[in-house]
């Protein structure tokens, strides 16, 4: 019966009989590791289904069924293609209500249903809704529900800010210049320090002594320049015999 065999000895008794071992199952004598449905697989005789009447195969190392068929929730039958799992080479072939083509050839239940208990109709999928960014999903509804501005990311399958938004701590708040609408301080963004900005009548505004230059808030002193920090070309223009005066001084090295 192979490697995968084992004697199991009878009760009282020096005699026993070779028996597959755990999770394996015998195929003309010769013992196999089972797999199910979409289990990997050497050869196709590892591929294990309740029906006798019915063989799977081993493909690309793994275990599918025959054409015509699909396999059980449980991947451990293989199920006619018939009725809601009809055959179809495209979405228009499947007729019953929220269904689609699989790669197969066969119709399944689109991404966001599921087979009811008797597997006659696809069902809205009871998904649970997401907490906390981060945590797998499924669909933008199951973290959209209790997170704001937030999105089922398609590659990695968990809760992210969406792309109009940024995450601060455990929350998404909805991006906002300076002179767009906003419901809270946080929804605010400038380049600069945000403490000097808010949300003041439903729009982003810079705190008092602060004004706006372009998407910051930056100070001003009492003549209503910047700082000397800020760049030159920030400053206002001079003009007259100063002028003159600062250019000699540069050019002299002074």
């Amino acid at each position: 019966m192979g490697r995968h065999s084992e004697c199991v000895l009878f009760s009282n008794m020096n005699q026993g009989e070779c028996h597959c071992k755990l999770n394996h199952h015998n195929v003309r004598g010769l013992c196999h590791q089972t797999s199910h449905i979409g289990d990997s697989c050497k050869v196709s005789d590892d591929c294990y289904l309740k029906r006798t009447d019915i063989v799977a195969y081993c493909q690309a190392s793994r275990c599918i069924c025959p054409p015509g068929f699909h396999p059980s929730t449980d991947r451990k039958e293989c199920l006619e293609n018939k009725g809601l799992h009809g055959p179809c080479q495209d979405d228009e072939d499947c007729k019953y209500p929220n269904t689609m083509c699989q790669g197969l050839g066969y119709c399944i239940c689109q991404e966001e249903y599921e087979l009811n208990a008797d597997n006659t109709a696809c069902e809205a999928r009871k998904l649970i809704p997401i907490t906390q960014l981060g945590q797998a999903c499924s669909s933008d509804d199951q973290c959209s529900t209790f997170i704001n501005e937030s999105m089922c990311d398609k590659l990695s399958k968990t809760c992210t800010c969406s792309t109009a938004a940024q995450q601060i701590n455990n929350s998404c708040y909805r991006i906002a210049r300076l002179g767009e609408q906003c419901s809270e301080r946080l929804e605010c963004v400038i380049a600069s320090n945000i403490t000097r900005v808010d949300c003041i009548g439903n729009i982003c505004a810079c705190n008092p002594p602060y004004k706006r230059q372009i998407h910051d808030c930056v100070a001003v002193n009492n003549a209503g320049l910047q700082p000397s920090g800020a760049p030159s070309s920030q400053l206002p223009l001079l003009s007259g015999p100063l002028t003159l005066l600062c250019l000699l001084a540069r050019s002299a090295g002074l």
